[in-house]
C-alpha cells in the first residue's frame, strides 16, 4: 500500500517539483536564446500558476516559500 502524504508534505513536494521543472525550462529557454517554443511557454506559464496557489497557503512564508515567482520565472 503506498505511503500517504499530509496536505502540507503534498504542497512542499508539488513546489519542489514545479520549482525543478521551471528551472530546467528556463535553462532550456536561455540556451536556444529566449522563448521560441509554444509548448515551453505554456508549460511554464501553468506551473508559475500552480506555484502562485502555493504561495497563498497560509504557512508559505513560514516555511520558506516566497519570493517573487514571474521575476524569476518570466512567463
Amino acid at each position: 500500500m503506498e505511503n500517504k502524504l499530509s496536505a502540507e508534505d503534498v504542497l512542499l513536494a508539488l513546489y519542489d517539483e514545479a520549482t525543478t521543472s521551471l528551472e530546467e525550462l528556463q535553462a532550456v529557454q536561455d540556451e536556444d536564446g529566449g522563448p521560441t517554443n509554444q509548448f515551453v511557454d505554456g508549460e511554464k506559464s501553468a506551473l508559475v500558476v500552480c506555484l502562485e496557489f502555493i504561495m497563498k497557503w497560509q504557512k508559505a512564508k513560514e516555511r520558506g516559500l516566497e519570493f517573487d515567482v514571474e521575476g524569476t520565472f518570466p512567463v
